[in-house]
């Protein structure tokens, strides 16, 4: 269980051993399997005759093409960079990918390698109290939010998943899940999980990616695009934080500034990242740069470590 209040900061990193993919990885996606993968979709769609499927892939042909082009590693930035020519039909593709990637996704002993299964590590931590199926209630004790910087439901749906099938007769109470653990997408999430709103809501892993995409853009913003609107709420959780944990985190400016971690973490506070493959001058950057921008936050407080997130976790937590 965890007791001490802590934050975990999520960054792409964090949801790759469940089949998504890293900043890179969608590059290559978008341009090398996008249209194929989605053409195939369409095709499974007794609405869609050829014709109308390649007018509808004809339609994303350029922008792909455009972002090969470019050599722009994030697809955000890319769409940042050229807002009023791609930015919708971006949007979409977006979209479309991470319900893609959802329903491609996998938990516990399905996925590829079991040594980086964060999500069932920290559920053993967080539960590690709860012995009698009347324990449920012990979950809220549980000191942890999380801010993620991903669009996907993986996390929460993954929690949820985990308590209903261990509490099998407390159920109904599982949904409270979501007030028990927050967790705040500082730019949106495709859809609310069915268990969290149950007319607004979708199935984790759902099979209708081509009727919902276009919706799913709407719910979404990217990187650069204006803050969350809950970001006062997501400050005052990181300043009653004790540890903060970065996990799969790329550490840009940005994304650092766009949760306000600035001139907000003290001498009270601990800071722990995953930096998996960075070297030592990459590592000591990153907590430069966390000191510039928290002057109050002292050196030795900060462990930027060579580390993928179930490793930081084992030796900090």
């Amino acid at each position: 269980m965890i007791t001490n209040n802590t934050v975990f900061i999520l960054g792409a990193g964090a949801s790759v051993p469940y089949g998504y993919p890293t900043a890179i990885e969608l590059r290559k996606f978008i341009i090398k399997e996008f249209r194929r993968r989605y053409t195939d979709r369409l095709r499974g769609n007794n609405k869609s005759n050829e014709d109308d499927i390649r007018t509808e892939i004809a339609k994303y042909s350029y922008l792909i093409e455009s972002f090969k082009q470019s050599s722009t590693k994030s697809f955000d930035l890319f769409l940042s960079r050229n807002k009023e020519k791609y930015y919708e039909q971006g949007k979409f593709i977006l979209a479309w990918c991470i319900l893609y990637f959802e329903l491609m996704s996998k938990f516990n002993e399905d996925i590829e390698r079991q040594e980086s299964d964060w999500y069932t590590l920290i559920y053993n931590y967080i539960t590690d109290d709860m012995i009698k199926s009347t324990d449920l209630e012990k979950f809220r004790d549980n000191k942890l939010n999380v801010i993620t910087f991903n669009y996907d439901r993986s996390f929460e749906e993954f929690l949820w998943r985990s308590l209903f099938f261990s509490f099998s007769g407390d159920r109904e109470d599982v949904t409270k899940i979501s007030e028990w653990i927050k967790v705040f997408h500082a730019y949106g999430k495709i859809y609310d999980l069915q268990w969290e709103q149950t007319e607004k809501g979708e199935k984790y892993q759902t099979n209708k990616i081509l009727d919902l995409a276009d919706k799913a853009k709407e719910n979404i913003q990217i990187i650069y695009d204006e803050r969350n609107p809950r970001l006062e709420e997501i400050k005052k959780i990181i300043i009653e934080a004790e540890r903060i944990f970065f996990l799969g985190f790329g550490y840009s400016k940005e994304n650092i500034e766009a949760i306000g971690l600035v001139n907000i973490m003290t001498k009270h506070q601990s800071v722990f990242g995953t930096a998996l493959n960075f070297t030592d001058r990459e590592r000591i950057k990153v907590k430069s740069l966390l000191m510039k921008l928290n002057p109050g936050l002292p050196d030795h407080h900060i462990h930027i470590e060579n580390l993928d997130c179930v490793g930081i976790l084992r030796e900090y937590l």
